[in-house]
């Protein structure tokens, strides 16, 4: 089983989003979607979710909140459990 993070980090009513472009095989390739990502070797999901958006928006978030786990099954791919936050304080730009 994968466990990932996902964040949407907020400010004064918006949401950063990301474009996924990179990986033209993606299953969410062109789509928008928040911050975050895969696990690392023994990496708790909150370590994870503050990693992740520094590694993708440079954004270091201060007490992202853990909002609950969403398990995704199908037969086509692994099971996933992501971890979902929210953000609304960090610094960097």
């Amino acid at each position: 089983m994968k466990n990932t993070t996902l964040c949407y980090i907020e400010r004064n009513g918006q949401y950063l989003l990301l474009r996924r472009t990179k990986k033209k095989h993606d299953g969410s390739y062109h789509k928008y979607m928040g911050v975050g990502g895969h696990f690392e070797d023994k990496e708790s999901p909150y370590d994870c979710v503050i990693r992740e958006a520094r590694e993708e928006t440079g954004l270091t978030l201060v007490a992202p909140k853990y909002r609950g786990l969403v398990t995704f099954v199908s037969r086509e791919y692994e099971t996933e459990q992501m971890h979902l936050f929210t953000a609304t304080e960090f610094s960097g730009e």
